[in-house]
């Protein structure tokens, strides 16, 4: 089993060379390894902190691997960690494309970090290669850690065969963002609840401008892919490892956005050009985006008063988003592992997920930090944590990023709509199904 974990994890590398992405305001620190995000620069070695690459640990320091091309966006918390336990913190920058190489050498050597910050569909790939801890214990032991702390599809991320292996800490889902004013000479002062509703929305703005309202990037994301599903009521790939991409729900999902090319109103082939520079350009009224695409929005002046972002429509069953965002999880090779949970119960204190908000925009999976002023009362942040709450994490399986990309390729040939959709969705479902069973 290991060295099919090996394999799905050199899959996941090549995977992150394409989807590295960040969910924050600061550019240095990704908090999604799938959003997108602005190509990567530097090489690997210079994008690593400048603390030492080693290992080492005692029972005063730990090695904490941060995700992102720096560490300046947690330095200020981890020196008031240090300064309140005098345990010192060793802070890597590991940059989300460089993750999965760094994973299957600390596999190897069963060496690495003692905490480790990581995408919450990860999980199963972590697990099933024994690389993380059991933390179930922890959750009834350190007040912080109680599950009535934090959102439900937070410790969901985490959750495998009733056991839980990490902390949640940044959230990210997935809204749309709109132009109001288009709506609203649509006549719509609220963006339409349902997905029937949003539909004809787009067609009385087709009608009066012009243009094809609705950006639909699917077939570069499948983060953006799974929401449909999700609100049609599918799963992607049940608990037991059956994949149901050619099932009815995940059909109607597709058969809802094609609906929208065979109207006119969506672009069938996407240009690359970003969704929000086409809100921006009025192109568009409407794309799918997450606190990275809201904040380039909120940069733009001209913008002013005439965008706003609302939860997804209701589709036959949910509006659910796909959850994403990151956890702190702790490698089952450390030899640190109390320091370890103090560093962990130190990062989701309430006052610090609004800290580490505050210097990167990242959102905080803990519930209570969202009563404060400061995203409570944000016209943008406050619909994210209005949508939190209808949010949905990935199948807990290994192989979700091959399958995921695999799911994007075969939306990409619905999107150009020359083949059945059933005949695409069941050539999917059975490319996925092949790849579950072999990993058996």
């Amino acid at each position: 089993m290991k060295k099919k974990l090996v394999s799905i994890i050199l899959s996941a590398a090549m995977v992150m060379s394409m989807l590295v992405g960040c969910g924050a305001k600061d550019a240095d620190t990704p908090q999604n390894e799938t959003e997108q995000a602005e190509p990567v620069q530097e090489n690997a070695e210079s994008q690593e902190s400048s603390a030492s690459d080693s290992t080492e640990t005692s029972a005063d320091a730990i090695t904490f691997w941060y995700m992102g091309d720096s560490t300046s966006g947690i330095d200020p918390l981890i020196q008031e960690f240090t300064a309140e336990t005098g345990i010192q913190v060793n802070v890597q920058s590991i940059p989300w494309q460089n993750l999965s190489e760094k994973l299957l050498t600390a596999i190897a050597s069963q060496s690495g970090p003692d905490v480790m910050q990581t995408a919450v569909s990860r999980t199963a790939e972590l697990v099933t290669a024994d690389a993380i801890i059991d933390m179930t214990g922890y959750l009834d032991t350190v007040e912080g850690f109680s599950k009535d702390r934090f959102f439900d599809a937070s410790y969901d991320s985490l959750k495998m065969n009733d056991k839980y292996y990490g902390v949640p800490w940044i959230v990210d889902v997935y809204c749309v963002l709109y132009r109001t004013d288009l709506f609203e000479d649509a006549g719509y002062t609220e963006f339409p609840a349902t997905q029937e509703e949003f539909f004809e929305a787009c067609q009385k703005i087709n009608e009066q401008t012009g243009i094809k309202p609705f950006y639909i990037g699917a077939a570069q994301n499948y983060n953006e892919l799974f929401c449909y599903p999700y609100q049609s009521g599918s799963e992607i790939v049940t608990e037991d490892r059956v994949a149901v991409f050619n099932q009815p729900e995940y059909i109607e999902a597709m058969e809802y956005l094609n609906s929208f090319y065979e109207a006119g109103l969506a672009e069938r082939v996407t240009d690359n050009v970003g969704s929000y520079v086409k809100l921006t350009n009025g192109e568009v009224a409407a794309c799918f985006g997450g606190t990275w695409e809201a904040g380039q929005l909120q940069s733009v002046a001209e913008m002013d008063g005439k965008w706003a972002v609302a939860v997804w429509p209701k589709g036959s069953a949910t509006n659910d988003s796909v959850y994403a965002g990151s956890n702190l999880v702790i490698p089952s090779w450390t030899t640190n592992e109390d320091a370890a949970v103090k560093l962990i119960e130190f990062l989701t204190r309430t006052e610090n997920e609004l800290k580490y908000n505050e210097i990167n925009g990242a959102l905080p999976a803990v519930k209570e930090a969202w009563e404060d002023d400061s995203l409570a009362n944000d016209p943008v942040l406050s619909v994210f944590g209005e949508q939190i709450n209808n949010a949905k994490a990935f199948p807990k399986v290994p192989e979700i990023e091959e399958i995921g990309i695999e799911a994007v390729s075969a939306y990409e040939r619905i999107s150009v709509g020359e083949e059945d959709i059933q005949t695409v969705c069941d050539e999917l479902n059975e490319f996925a199904q092949n790849v579950l069973d072999s990993n058996q």
